[in-house]
């Protein structure tokens, strides 16, 4: 789905398994999973996923099919690499879904999928209830509103460093036995897209200490994004 509706949308690791053809002793990269109605590409050492991107039009976002279901262990990703629900039960953080459930409602089972571990890392819960909540919905009125035709999102989380006495540290927590990464912050790259023209505009929250609780005072240019996560994405298209 991913390469098909937005191709070369984002590149940097998304090639997973490429160099593998070239050796047989070369290790496997991170997997790219297809779900229903979004992709993640899922980090096997800190149990989170990568980045996802999902594609939003107004046919996908008007059912109205608001169904919890229990969270899963993806069985397609490598056991090693896998978190469980275990690790996630009295950490104190919420399992935060990088594709929200509200943004596949295209069928039960579109719903359902999002509550795979693969599509989830840890978040506070005034975060992931407030601010977070917040954009995500912000996101869905762009397409709601008919303010554009359809969006697309890739949403990742971030371990940025912190200074302490003139040195730069990466600290962050981990939860479970599976040790679980915590991130620092999360991100979030948009395209609108209408009348066959793009805009792309960017979002890095960080988890705590947040002073603002609307979303448009942590936009950030692209290019930040670029340079914290190591990707490259698609830029502004007009058509």
């Amino acid at each position: 789905m991913f390469k098909t509706l937005f191709p070369s949308l984002i590149f940097s690791l998304a090639i997973s398994f490429s160099l593998v053809a070239d050796s047989p002793f070369y290790p496997e990269n991170f997997p790219t999973l297809e779900k229903k109605g979004y992709t993640v590409h899922y980090d096997g050492s800190k149990k989170i996923p990568l980045w996802t991107h999902e594609h939003l039009t107004p046919e996908n976002l008007k059912k109205n099919i608001n169904r919890r279901y229990k969270f899963k262990e993806d069985k397609s990703i490598y056991p090693l690499h896998r978190s469980t629900p275990a690790d996630y039960k009295y950490s104190g953080f919420d399992k935060g879904q990088m594709v929200p459930r509200a943004d596949r409602r295209t069928s039960a089972e579109a719903t359902k999928e999002t509550f795979v571990l693969s599509n989830v890392a840890p978040q506070n819960h005034p975060f992931n209830g407030g601010i977070w909540a917040k954009l995500e919905n912000h996101i869905r009125q762009l397409v709601f509103s008919g303010s554009y035709d359809t969006v697309d999102v890739i949403t990742g989380p971030l371990f940025l460093p912190y200074k302490k006495h003139g040195k730069k540290y990466v600290k962050y927590q981990v939860i479970g036995e599976n040790n679980v990464a915590v991130p620092t912050h999360f991100y979030k790259v948009v395209y609108g897209h209408k009348n066959r023209t793009t805009k792309v505009w960017t979002y890095l929250i960080p988890v705590e200490n947040y002073q603002s609780n609307d979303p448009y005072d942590y936009r950030v240019p692209l290019s930040k994004i670029e340079k914290l996560s190591g990707l490259i994405f698609k830029k502004a298209v007009h058509d």
